[in-house]
């Protein structure tokens, strides 16, 4: 902390008096507009000059300092520092915003901005705001993380026609692009396209296929100079093979590309677990321009779609999955068992993939013949003892936002907004596919031992017993979650002579519920029908400040306090199975202070923000398939507290006309504040099979670096640029297991002894260094026809050069824990692996 803090104080006092000494020779406007919205990568903002500094008096207006819309830092967070899973403050993704033509595009599930909405189609998002933090903007009340608003109308879109082509080595190995944008016509209409396809029969990872595609369509009418209506359809179809989180000790076996969800079936790779997605939206959006310098924004949009997962699934079958922890040494006490198995997976090393071919001859092998109800000449022969399954989420959701903006008086800007969303998630299974079999019976395997209570005990749906599943037919659980969302706010800022000040207030209001569509076996009363309406109110308030010393330097705090409903998914303990929630159900309550330093000149930009947020009363449900239950088991957390407290730096120096170097770092203490209640129950048994304390307090934030730098160097000499990114992440710690530090795991061990220190201490995991290329030329010239520009850009990027495999990207503690014999080698820890050498070459002609 200390070398820290030298450091910025040095550059801080470099950078004053370099900015000294040049100021002799030039003079520093000073800017009087408070924010920049820049509608191009490369555009340069236009600013206006204070009339004082021509005589170089001090000026008696000092203007706001600019919006961080390229921010050092954060563009670093968002592309740099994301292979090891950095997190903005060590905040997750529902504390961050986006935006289409003023309307918010979020899962109300997951809390999230839905990515999957625009997944591909962030080069039609060429005139994009980013706004950092709690401070008023002109889109929403504003959030802990970022707030980015992207304007996809045609309107704002210039004349162009675009061909693009890339060659890579990531999630896709090939990706075609068609963009056409007409700009404004005479008649007042704009229209803009984009399509896009993303391929590979094999991405980065070993058997992970991949076909993405996306579209846009956006129409524009300017009914006059105060009036323009939009409408704008947009998807982003999608289809990806997964890469599964795997073991130290299968890494060893089967090497560092090893990926256990696929096998060769009539020579050819084939992948168990395959994501798709498709969600395509509408927007309809109106700006209108008011008398008086006001603006009203309405928004409205609908999404209709599917998400869906494919796997593995069994009854009365071993388990089909090769990295199954009992296929592998580790799992037999016995020396000469471990070292066949050993030599085994030495010798065959196919037996780290999925037997596609015994799986078949196993369907084969059933001879079960059933007669289908109301059809006697039909007799299927073989039931299926593994099939591949389909997870599906089908998703309805209907927004609508409207923001009015006016002036205060003369230094003043009001903003109020009110928007709501309405979401349905449709969540079953289907028979993707019976791998030779007839059919598929509709029944609980794990429910089976408590087949001494009622006969029908095992039975997903007791309406219709041993229900005959063929392919493409549902079985399993089927629910719907109901959700709405309401929020209205007023905030307003004043720009003054040396202060900036922004107040704002806004009301939530969350609701949402479980409707199970079908009576399972384990629970006939509380599987099906509607569950009651859990409903939140959640308040938030807001203030900030900003002293500005004069046109260089620039002093803030901020403050927030705010309350935030729980999701969904950590009320209800098994919505699969159940309208069974959680214990104290309430809303979190959120604190947050910001103290922040700016200083811009010619030639270096330092920003400086030291903050500390508290977050109270979170709860968390986790589920695994637990050995000894032989059931799916809930881990109901509640009682979190967290506190994130760190420093973001970022220092832009301009050293010639076309050499710039940013310095980024990020040093931070996010933990856990509290010792966390468990409640552990079974998906079989609405009982609570355990209560305790969780004695995690102190432990770190999992995931997300805690200490990061970044290092960029620029060249851009004319047409030419070239960038060398150097990133290193540390203090990366492990998800843990919370049953192994409750006291019933620990009550028999000495608290000095080494077993203990092995089972209740968080893992670290190791640094990440990364090291990175761009390099681009541009070429442009002119038709001899017309003025309208051309141009051919060609882009390569390289990262991760100096690792030749796949990188550690994170890491979790399974939740399975051996209590009877506190073994933690039994269920060891799995890893997340991320791109080592990845590559990307583009090269687009624009016309």
């Amino acid at each position: 902390m200390r070398t820290l803090c030298l450091c910025f104080i040095c550059v801080f006092i470099a950078g004053t008096l370099f900015a000294q000494k040049r100021s002799k020779q030039k003079a520093f406007p000073n800017v009087l507009v408070q924010k920049v919205v820049v509608s191009e990568p490369d555009e340069i903002p236009i600013v206006v000059l204070d009339p004082d500094t021509k005589s170089g008096s001090e000026p008696s207006f000092v203007a706001s300092s600019l919006q961080a819309n390229k921010d050092p830092f954060y563009n670093t967070a968002s592309f740099g520092f994301s292979a090891a899973g950095f997190m903005v403050k060590g905040l997750d993704a529902s504390f961050s915003q986006t935006l289409f033509n003023g309307l918010p595009i979020k899962s109300l599930l997951s809390g999230s901005p839905h990515f999957a909405v625009y997944s591909g189609l962030q080069q039609m998002m060429r005139k994009t705001v980013v706004f950092d933090g709690v401070a008023g903007n002109e889109l929403s009340f504003g959030n802990l993380g970022n707030t980015t608003g992207a304007d996809i109308r045609a309107v704002v879109m210039p004349k162009q026609y675009k061909i693009a082509a890339t060659y890579a080595n990531r999630a896709y190995s090939h990706k075609y692009v068609l963009q056409m944008s007409t700009g404004q016509l005479k008649n007042g209409w704009a229209f803009a396209a984009h399509v896009n396809a993303r391929l590979a029969k094999e991405g980065y990872y070993n058997g992970c296929g991949y076909a993405g595609y996306g579209y846009m369509f956006s129409a524009d009418k300017k009914v006059n100079d105060h009036f323009i209506l939009s409408m704008t359809i947009l998807g982003a179809p999608i289809a990806a093979e997964r890469q599964a989180p795997v073991l130290q000790e299968s890494l060893q076996y089967f090497g560092a590309n090893y990926n256990p969800n696929w096998g060769m079936q009539n020579g050819v790779k084939r992948n168990a677990v395959k994501s798709t997605t498709h969600l395509p939206t509408v927007i309809f959006s109106s700006d209108i321009s008011l008398p008086k310098a006001q603006k009203l924004n309405i928004a409205v949009g609908i999404t209709m779609g599917v998400k869906s997962i494919t796997g593995l699934d069994w009854n009365s079958a071993a388990d089909p999955r090769p990295d199954y922890y009992k296929y592998l040494p580790s799992y037999y006490q016995d020396s000469a068992l471990k070292e066949l198995v050993h030599q085994s997976l030495l010798e065959n090393p196919g037996k780290g993939q999925i037997d596609w071919t015994g799986l078949y001859s196993l369907n084969a092998l059933s001879n079960e013949p059933v007669i289908i109800s109301g059809n006697p000449n039909l007799i299927l022969q073989k039931r299926a003892a593994v099939i591949v399954e389909n997870r599906i989420d089908k998703q309805q959701t209907i927004a609508a936002s409207m923001v009015y903006r006016s002036p205060i008086g003369k230094a003043g800007l009001l903003h109020a907004g009110i928007n709501a969303q309405l979401e349905q998630h449709h969540f079953y299974k289907k028979v993707h596919d019976l791998l030779g079999a007839h059919y598929y019976v509709n029944i609980n395997q794990f429910a089976e031992d408590a087949l001494q209570i009622r006969t029908d005990v095992n039975q997903f749906d007791i309406e219709n017993p041993n229900q005959i599943i063929l392919q493409n037919q549902n079985f399993g659980y089927n629910y719907k979650a109901l959700l709405m969302q309401t929020a209205a706010y007023v905030q307003a800022s004043w720009a003054f002579s040396r202060f900036d000040i922004f107040a704002g207030v806004q009301f939530t209001g969350n609701s949402f519920k479980r409707v199970g569509l079908v009576k399972n076996g384990l629970f006939p009363l509380q599987s099906k029908g509607t569950s009651y309406t859990y409903h939140f109110t959640s308040p938030e308030s807001k203030l900030g400040v900003t002293y500005k010393l004069n046109g260089r330097h620039y002093f803030k705090v901020e403050f927030l306090s705010a309350s935030r409903a729980p999701l969904f998914d950590n009320v209800f303990v098994a919505p699969k199975m159940r309208s069974t929630v959680t214990d104290n159900i309430s809303s979190e309550q959120i604190r947050s202070v910001l103290l922040g330093y700016q200083y811009q000149s010619n030639f270096c930009k330092i920003g400086f923000r030291a903050f500390l947020i508290t977050q109270q009363g979170a709860r968390d449900v986790l589920t695994f398939y637990h050995d000894g239950y032989h059931s799916f088991v809930n881990y109901a957390l509640t009682g979190i507290h967290k506190i994130m407290q760190g420093l973001e730096t970022s220092i832009d120096f301009s050293l010639q006309e076309n050499l710039s170097v940013q310095l980024i770092g990020a040093l931070g203490d996010y933990r856990f504040n509290s010792r966390q209640q468990l409640v552990v129950s079974s998906d079989n048994d609405a009982k609570k099979k355990k209560k305790s304390g969780v004695y995690v307090k102190n432990f770190k934030v999992a995931r997300t670096p805690q200490r990061a730098a970044a290092v960029h160097v620029s060249y851009r000499p004319g047409s030419f640029f070239a960038t060398i990114s150097a990133h290193y992440m540390d203090k990366r710690w492990m998800s843990f297991n919370p049953i192994r530090r409750t006291y019933g795991a620990l009550a028999l061990l000495d608290t000095m002894s080494i077993m203990r220190t092995q089972i209740t201490e968080q893992t670290q995991l190791p640094a990440m260094f990364t090291l990175g290329a761009l390099l681009g030329q541009s070429i442009r010239w002119y038709s001899d026809k017309n003025k309208s520009p051309k141009s051919i850009l060609c882009i390569l990027s390289v990262n991760n050069i100096l690792q030749s495999g796949p990188v550690l990207a994170g890491g979790y503690e399974q939740l399975r824990f051996d209590v009877a014999r506190l073994n933690v080698n039994k269920f060891p820890p799995k890893y997340f692996l991320g791109y080592g050498f990845n590559f990307s070459a583009t090269i687009s002609f624009t016309f």
